[in-house]
């Protein structure tokens, strides 16, 4: 009986040693010693020359397309959230008291159809970060850069000329340079209203990405809210559920339709909340759309009598944001205001 367990597990030994043999699985590739990250990783913008967005994704399965197309998604929507606000800051700034051309300003919304321009106009680059040596400091980030030439911006998205930045911008994402947009809150000159998320580091690094968006979705709610806060005091009679509708409609737009073009990783804990390694977001909506498409809707499922709520609703939050935007103007015309 002795001999025969012994071999048994003789046999046992000498199958599974065989078996090790034939691997499974696909031999790990060594990495070599990687090249530094191209310039544009760190820094990008609008140009004479050309207008470009970056953007960044955590990594997926081996051969997954995911990293890549979600980094160039990131990259369209840098690159027209960067077009809205600088384009629309130099036109205002150079002709601060004509209207029509304030109004042209704002006509560059940053949208479904604009974002479907850019992509269609803009040309992508990509660098796999294999080290870790990239502004977000982790290795199987995914870096896009799409770019269009300025003189195809300017007639493709019909682009006033002279709005265009003669120089570079400021640095894309750079972990020891906190952006000028964490200071960019609130109502913006062109009609948008806009919210910095926050994240702090996590177990899987590009989790960071999905926590910042969902804290500016909470955010750009809230502010939602208040617009149409008229009218909470309905909320114990027969209004009430109508009311709710609005907000759960409003909620459901914001998540549709509100875009974050920015993301910054805090490497030395710079930022507001100091802490080393989380990161940062911007996103911005334009809130007055916001409401409309919620009261749009709502009013396909409510009685007649109860259609004269809705206007009120839509009048009252235009009333409170063009509150909002009168306080914004006179800020800044205080700012370029002669000093006595």
């Amino acid at each position: 009986m002795y001999r025969l367990l012994l071999s048994i597990l003789f046999g046992a030994l000498t199958i599974s040693g065989c078996a090790q043999t034939v691997p499974h699985t696909k031999p790990v590739k060594v990495i070599e010693q990687q090249a530094p990250p191209p310039h544009w990783v760190f820094k990008t913008g609008l140009s004479a020359k050309e207008l470009c967005g970056i953007g960044v994704a955590g990594p997926g399965y081996p051969d997954s397309p995911y990293p890549k197309e979600l980094s160039r998604e990131r990259s369209i929507h840098n690159l027209s959230g960067a077009l809205a606000t600088e384009i629309s800051e130099a036109i205002i700034d150079h002709t601060r008291h004509n209207v029509t051309t304030i109004e042209m300003a704002r006509a560059l919304h940053v949208d479904e159809d604009l974002l479907a321009k850019v992509s269609h106009l803009a040309k992508t680059t990509y660098w796999l970060d294999s080290a870790g040596i990239g502004p977000f400091m982790q290795a199987g980030f995914t870096y896009a850069h799409s770019c269009i030439d300025t003189p195809t911006a300017v007639q493709g998205l019909s682009l006033p000329e002279s709005s265009i930045p003669s120089s570079p911008g400021t640095p894309g994402i750079d972990p020891l340079q906190s952006p000028n947009w964490l200071n960019k809150t609130g109502p913006q000159p062109d009609a948008r209203l806009c919210a910095v998320g926050y994240s702090l580091p996590t177990f899987y690094p590009d989790k960071t990405f999905t926590n910042v968006v969902e804290e500016i979705r909470i955010q750009l709610s809230k502010v939602i809210q208040t617009l149409v806060s008229s009218y909470h005091e309905d909320a114990t009679n027969r209004y009430g559920s109508l009311i709710e509708a609005i907000t759960v409609a409003s909620t459901d737009a914001i998540s549709r339709g509100a875009v974050v073009s920015h993301y910054w990783y805090d490497k030395a804990g710079i930022g507001p909340f100091g802490t080393k390694g989380s990161t940062y977001g911007w996103g911005c909506i334009y809130p007055l759309d916001v409401v409309t498409k919620a009261v749009q809707t709502v009013q396909k499922s409510i009685p007649e009598e109860e259609q004269s709520v809705l206007e009120e609703v839509r009048k009252r939050a235009n009333r409170a944001f063009d509150e909002l935007e009168s306080e914004i103007e006179k800020q800044e015309s205080n700012k370029h205001s002669p000093k006595t």
